[in-house]
């Protein structure tokens, strides 16, 4: 099945066969599957951001700028950081977090990019609904910061 699904199959068949041929044992040579078979397939649905936001907030335009929604300004109020929030959520009943990056615009990485400031280690597992936040005090005055986020649940994928 993992085979199939990485090779982008959409439609699956399975066959539930019985050994009956000559080599078989003699008591399974008749035996059949119940007339009310089933089968249980559990799908990882993964969970997403539903909203973002930073304390304080950002002005001009107001907002949280969260993956390059627009760019805002925070002024000196910033001078013991600012707080990444995000309002996480699934369909399953696991544990999230968030996984935050933070760059500074100002700063090439070495291929005409922004570089990655921070990726600060998600700080606690929340439920579904829950707030995931984030910390970040080392902000430089008259840079130009981005920010991303992506909600990650406690079932690694499978494939």
């Amino acid at each position: 099945m993992r085979q199939l699904v990485k090779a982008g199959v959409t439609a699956w068949t399975v066959g539930l066969f019985g050994d009956e041929t000559a080599n078989a044992p003699v008591d399974d040579n008749y035996l059949r599957f119940s007339t009310s078979i089933s089968i249980t397939t559990n799908f990882d649905v993964p969970p997403v951001v539903s909203s973002a936001w930073t304390v304080p907030n950002s002005v001009d335009p107001t907002g949280p700028s969260c993956n390059n929604a627009g760019t805002g300004w925070i002024g000196a109020s910033s001078a013991n950081g600012v707080t990444f929030n995000a309002k996480l959520t699934t369909e399953m009943s696991e544990s999230l977090e968030a996984n935050f990056d933070i760059w500074d615009n100002n700063l090439n990485n070495g291929s005409n990019g922004a570089t990655v400031v921070d990726n600060p280690t998600p700080e606690a597992w929340v439920g579904s609904g829950g707030t995931a936040s984030t910390t970040y005090t080392g902000l430089q005055d008259g840079h130009t910061y981005g920010w991303g986020v992506q909600a990650q649940d406690d079932n690694p994928p499978c494939i």
